[in-house]
């Protein structure tokens, strides 16, 4: 244990750990694509996970293959610490510190200041990051932006097939889950029914062609999955039966992400990661 020094007891007491807490949630959720050049010139690209507590690094290498850090780390009076030194993108630093005035976070290394800035566009390729940094895509059952009304049209049918159902069961969320070494997803239907909550999961094996456009086949589903699978008729045709492009799509609100049929252009919807 180190013990605190007067200044930093007077800072924490002060409510200096509060304000850090406070200005890297905002700083997190107002930009949406964070990155600091690497020596060589890449985007070194940075998420922050708050509940976690844990900050992810990703680069790509000059092959365009993806390489990953994903280090824990604790707050203090001036910012974002780890355990222990990062090395990342030619630089080692084992500090994020907070500038009041820039409003930002930056790493010092070797003498040279580097700042963490918003991109604004997209560092890594949403391909490269699905099934890795970003596993999960939650949809809820009201409607989000970059939502087509064809899909917005299957859900309410499903919706209403459900309900009308033997079974009376509501939809409360979909989630898609993807696992980009074994090439599977996993999508999860959660539905109610008097106040119980039950999981219908259908299980998907996928490939991407040369354009990066995906392709699910259906390889199992559970016994609740198989109850409803004629009521959810109006979803599962088009991922079953169509080619998707995933993509970021962004708003100054939310970080969601799009799943968009290229077998029908006017079938699209997004969900939270």
């Amino acid at each position: 244990m180190i013990p605190l020094t007067q200044e930093e007891a007077d800072a924490a007491f002060g409510g200096q750990l509060g304000h850090i807490v406070a200005v890297t949630k905002e700083f997190n959720d107002e930009n949406s694509f964070l990155y600091f050049p690497a020596t060589d010139g890449r985007k070194i690209g940075v998420a922050f996970d708050l509940t976690l507590f844990i900050l992810n690094f990703y680069l790509l290498d000059e092959n365009g293959n993806l390489s990953t850090a994903s280090v824990p780390f604790s707050r203090t009076t001036t910012g974002i610490h780890f355990k222990n030194p990062v090395t990342v993108g030619g630089y080692t630093f084992q500090d994020l510190l907070w500038d009041e005035t820039q409003e930002t976070y930056y790493i010092e290394s070797g003498g040279d200041r580097v700042n963490i800035t918003d991109a604004g566009t997209p560092v890594i390729p949403f391909d490269k990051l699905l099934g890795s940094a970003i596993n999960t895509i939650v949809v809820p059952p009201d409607s989000l932006p970059g939502q087509s009304t064809s899909f917005r049209t299957a859900f309410a049918n499903a919706q209403t097939a459900l309900q009308n159902g033997p079974y009376g069961l509501t939809i409360e969320e979909m989630r898609y889950s993807f696992n980009a070494a074994s090439k599977t997803m996993i999508y999860d239907i959660y539905v109610s029914q008097n106040g119980g909550l039950y999981i219908a999961r259908f299980s998907y094996s996928y490939e991407a062609n040369a354009q990066g456009n995906i392709k699910f086949t259906r390889t199992s589903a559970n016994g609740n999955a198989q109850l409803i699978v004629e009521d959810l008729g109006a979803l599962l045709q088009h991922i079953e039966n169509d080619r998707f492009h995933m993509d970021y799509y962004n708003t100054p609100d939310s970080k969601l992400a799009q799943f968009k049929s290229v077998t029908d252009p006017g079938y699209f919807f997004t969900g939270n990661y």
